[in-house]
């Protein structure tokens, strides 16, 4: 059968960055937990998102030589994807885009406590090469890994 449901979360989040991530999402900031369950999330205003995307935004604008209303829609990787496409090949403006992208982690950085169908699942956008590696490890009575062996 399914595996049991965790406990509920025990603490509200500080933060969630609502940038368009679940599709079990509604308009009141409430989503569906893979258990069912309703979970009220808070969300970000759109000025505290503008003022995370502002430098992706200043770069993207400098650069294209376009306006801040013609790009006011875009999520953090529709921007990194516009600013991408200006000149992929070139390591320095790489370099400046994947700083002002960390810039807007930075600035989106929190504490979000919640279920992780919920927490894991996000919006990772655009074009990316995604190399993923899973293997089995056995059960928790079986394996030694340095973590275990640290932390029990």
């Amino acid at each position: 059968g399914p595996p049991a449901k965790p406990a509920a979360p025990q603490h509200k989040p500080l933060e969630v960055a609502s940038t368009g991530s679940s599709s079990s999402s509604s308009s009141d900031g409430s989503s569906m937990s893979a258990y069912g369950d309703i979970v009220q999330e808070d969300s970000v205003s759109d000025m505290e998102m503008a003022r995370r995307l502002q430098p992706m935004r200043d770069l993207l604008v400098h650069k294209a030589g376009i306006t801040q209303d013609q790009i006011e829609g875009l999520t953090a990787f529709e921007l990194r994807d516009a600013l991408l496409v200006l000149d992929p090949l070139d390591r320095q403006w790489v370099a400046q885009v994947n700083k002002a992208e960390a810039e807007f982690w930075k600035r989106s950085a929190g504490t979000r406590i919640g279920y992780a169908d919920q927490i894991l699942g996000f919006d990772c956008g655009g074009q990316q090469w995604v190399l993923e590696v899973a293997f089995p490890v056995g059960s928790y009575d079986t394996v030694t890994s340095s973590w275990r062996s640290k932390n029990t």
